[in-house]
């Protein structure tokens, strides 16, 4: 097993360095890691601001559901002629002009007050409007701009603490294969399951960067920081339970000495 600790020890200095270069990224280089997710930024502030004006309808087929049913229909139209055709490049241009890196911490607290503000006049023109008031759904000047600097603001601090969480737990991880594999004697009892951990936050963090968007919604229903470390012990516990399962029968192949 030797071969095996040498092989651990590198490869998880390997994995610690490279970590520890993303966290430094993150960290020293926020300014250009924003710049750089606008572009993913953009669809994702349009589809929770989009969110914020959806009504879901009333169940079931009474006459208070079916006159809700219509109320809500008419809200709707209301609400996609208020948002209109080029909402998309109205946040698009607002977002390019915001920076997270430039604002003060009184400045982002003041966006997001400012964004729970418009939220929840948002939500009474919406009341409005399902009570008939139809011409109270409209935005009002600075209402769009609150709600997308709020929306903007704090996008920008989950994609950074998401990130910091991501690489800090690889830190670890990374540091915790190579400490056991160094100082630990090569055992199977204890290189198999430092392997595991090896394989397995390797394995998370491929599918934390290349298949993010259907694990997040099927494994975990949302990425949220600590969950990628859920993902990992999982996926090594899976893996050290097949190298287990697998020794007994290579053992069987070995013929016995005469």
């Amino acid at each position: 097993m030797e071969w095996l600790r040498k092989v651990l020890i590198a490869m998880s200095a390997v994995g610690f360095l490279a970590s520890a270069g993303g966290l430094v990224l993150v960290i020293a280089g926020a300014d250009e890691l924003e710049e750089t997710a606008k572009s993913e930024i953009v669809p994702r502030v349009e589809a929770k601001i989009r969110g914020l004006m959806t009504i879901e309808p009333a169940k079931g087929d009474g006459k208070l559901a079916a006159l809700r049913n219509k109320l809500v229909e008419k809200t709707r139209e209301a609400a996609d002629r208020m948002l209109g055709a080029e909402f998309p490049d109205r946040i698009r241009t607002q977002i390019a002009e915001l920076c997270v890196c430039r604002m003060t911490e009184a400045e982002q607290q003041d966006r997001m007050r400012r964004y729970d503000e418009a939220r929840a006049l948002l939500k009474e023109k919406f009341e409005a409007a399902l009570g008939g008031k139809l011409t109270e759904l409209k935005f009002e000047e600075g209402m769009l701009g609150a709600l997308v600097g709020g929306y903007y603001v704090n996008t920008v601090h989950g994609l950074q603490r998401e990130l910091t969480i991501f690489f800090g737990l690889n830190l670890v991880l990374f540091g915790l294969v190579g400490v056991v594999s160094f100082a630990g004697v090569a055992s199977r009892g204890l290189l198999l399951p430092a392997g595991a951990l090896f394989a397995g936050t390797v394995w998370a963090g491929y599918l934390f960067i290349f298949e993010r968007n259907w694990l997040a919604k099927v494994v975990l229903n949302d990425w949220a920081g600590y969950g990628h470390l859920i993902l990992v012990g999982i996926i090594s516990a899976y893996l050290l339970y097949l190298a287990r399962l697998t020794m007994p029968a290579r053992r069987a192949e070995v013929p016995a000495e005469s």
